[in-house]
């Protein structure tokens, strides 16, 4: 089960010291897990910093998604340590002077409004990520928070250039659930990244109209936040019970799901090993149970 799991760097900047941030991603790996998701809208660009640090001598054992198109302009020339102590700090003190390191995402069941991406913005972009990744390719590279219908032509072009040439290996776009419901031509993209929730029902016809792409989910542990209880499932395996249902929802897909502690993460894949061959049917009744 654990290939169809890739590891969500939102948070990577709320650590006060770049060796735990690392520390946790190696753990990550240890983990049998090799795919990374971040974007440099996350902590102002160091998280991609973070990572291109992280994979030094393993770059070619890991798949590493990036995006593009939304917050992907920040001077982050401080040194990362530097950085991460600073946010700290300030989080401690709770000041607002260096908070836009910290990301705060929240994906919007609103639609997106319209913005023009052009091919100047996606270069530049580009060549952020890969200095800040120390590589010279992006495995997935995404369309942060917007629709194939943003991007002129030029920029189209421009991406399909690089992944012609093996810059970028596969192209997708990760956004809200709801905003690709606006759109449903993707046949030149490969991936489509969006939330799940454990009625996943809802979304079936997009998944089955889509079979020839590879979908990721995120927001796997969202209901967790929300409260959710269950008499049938302990709390200590909620989490992992939420991620295998995921994981089971999208077989030939990835789920993203992210910590900032390893005995969570440990924890989390203890329970997927545990009750890797529970019938797909019968989790599907301990979530209902739990959610409804």
């Amino acid at each position: 089960m654990r290939k169809h799991i890739g590891f969500g760097c939102v948070t990577l900047t709320t650590f006060p010291f770049k060796q735990q941030a690392i520390r946790l991603l190696n753990t990550v790996y240890d983990q049998g897990i090799t795919l990374f998701d971040t974007a440099p809208l996350y902590g102002k660009g160091y998280s991609e910093k973070i990572v291109g640090e992280f994979s030094r001598g393993k770059r070619d054992k890991l798949v590493i998604s990036t995006k593009f198109g939304l917050g992907d302009n920040f001077d982050n020339r401080i040194p990362i340590s530097v950085a991460l102590f600073i946010n700290y700090l300030n989080k401690l003190r709770k000041s607002n002077s260096f908070k836009t390191i910290i990301p705060h995402i929240i994906q919007s069941e609103s639609l997106q409004s319209y913005r023009k991406i052009q091919k100047n913005s996606i270069q530049r972009s580009l060549e952020q990520s890969l200095h800040a990744l120390r590589t010279d390719y992006i495995d997935n590279y995404l369309l942060h928070e917007g629709l194939p219908g943003f991007l002129t032509e030029d920029s189209l072009d421009y991406l399909f250039k690089m992944k012609e040439n093996g810059t970028i290996k596969k192209l997708g776009i990760a956004c809200s659930f709801t905003n690709f419901k606006q759109e449903n031509n993707y046949q030149d993209w490969d991936i489509l990244q969006y939330e799940f929730i454990p009625d996943f029902k809802s979304k079936l016809d997009f998944y089955n109209q889509h079979t020839d792409k590879l979908h990721i989910f995120h927001s796997i542990l969202k209901p967790l936040a929300q409260g959710i209880k269950s008499v049938d499932i302990s709390s200590d395996e909620l989490a992992g019970f939420l991620l295998m249902h995921a994981i089971i929802s999208n077989p030939c897909g990835k789920v993203l799901f992210s910590t900032t502690k390893e005995k969570n993460l440990i924890k989390n894949l203890s329970v997927l090993d545990k009750y890797k061959n529970i019938q797909p049917n019968k989790l599907d009744k301990l979530i209902q149970n739990a959610i409804s």
